[in-house]
């Protein structure tokens, strides 16, 4: 069974700052445009940021030149951008300022680049639930390892974004997206809710002969340490928000909780190149199984830079 306590703020909002998507200003959307319509919720996602925010949005199409020569490349580069513009025409209205660019390479590493080139504020992907992989295979989960800007993955048709689920475990991952979803929400008008999880112990600690250890005490007091911690971690980083802690797999709280929410926030952890390892096995299970659009953010710290890791394994001459 779930427990859940909850406080709510101890001030009035503070006014939203003018032009904020996250801590970094400027920066148009970059939106990972597929040939199919896996990508349109971001599209459409977008478009309503744009509108909202009034930031230009720059569609990016990647054709995978692996395998092909170079006038291959190019000459279905001209095709796929013809189809897509024609097709994007109809979904963005006449007054937002957007751009097509159909690159060629390998997908994961044109996108980071073009985010870093025009500074993107974030990119937006679309997700493929019918085959169990996000966006393009595993696009969405290199995008979160080399990408320096945070990644919206929307998987279902866009809604206005009311409530925002900030799942946190009190590490530098967390208050980094604790900071972004502060300022995107005074930005549009969205609360917030923290949500911290208290995990039962996954081991059995040795009691001495004669000694007895009150089961619902141990539970109380990691829930009162717990949710002082929370508090804290509220008071120094979003002082808005609400304040949830749970009981249970995080994983599964995050995605319980966030049904009653239009959008989560949520820290990366890791540096590795696959799967869980590079997400964290909570962002990574929320990602897979959750069914509202989440935004991850990845801590400076942690960041991978795609050119310094093909530089690195270049062979040496």
């Amino acid at each position: 069974m779930t427990s859940k306590t909850h406080t709510t703020p101890r001030r009035a909002p503070a006014p939203a700052r003018r032009g904020a998507l996250s801590p970094r200003t400027g920066g148009p959307l970059l939106v990972a445009v597929a040939f199919d319509h896996r990508s349109d919720p971001a599209v459409r996602r977008a478009v309503q940021l744009a509108s909202r925010l009034h930031r230009p949005v720059q569609f990016v199409h990647v054709v995978d030149d692996h395998g092909l020569m170079a006038a291959e490349a190019d000459g279905l580069a001209r095709d796929v951008h013809t189809a897509l513009h024609e097709r994007l025409a109809g979904m963005v209205p006449d007054a937002h300022a957007w751009k097509l660019r159909v690159l060629t390479g390998r997908p994961v590493r044109e996108l980071t680049r073009r985010a870093r080139d025009i500074d993107a504020a974030a990119v937006l992907l679309g997700s493929h639930k019918d085959r169990g992989l996000l966006d393009f295979g595993s696009t969405a989960r290199s995008l979160l390892t080399h990408a320096r800007c945070p990644v919206w993955v929307q998987p279902l048709p866009t809604r206005t974004v009311r409530r925002i689920l900030v799942p946190v475990d009190l590490s530098e991952d967390s208050a980094g997206a604790a900071a972004w979803a502060r300022d995107f929400g005074r930005e549009i008008g969205a609360s917030r809710t923290l949500l911290h999880c208290i995990e039962p112990p996954r081991y059995a600690y040795p009691v001495p002969p004669g000694a007895w250890v009150d089961p619902a005490g141990l539970v109380a007091g990691l829930e009162s340490d717990g949710h002082a911690a929370c508090e804290r971690f509220r008071d120094e980083h979003d002082p808005d928000a609400v304040v949830h802690v749970r009981h249970g797999i995080p994983a599964r709280a995050v995605i319980a909780d966030a049904e009653d929410h239009d959008l989560v926030v949520m820290g990366t952890h890791g540096r590795g190149a696959l799967s869980a390892a590079v997400l964290g096995s909570t962002t990574y299970s929320v990602l897979r199984d959750g069914g509202v659009p989440v935004v991850a953010i990845r801590h400076a710290s942690r960041f991978v830079d795609m050119d310094d890791d093909a530089r690195r394994d270049a062979p040496r001459t």
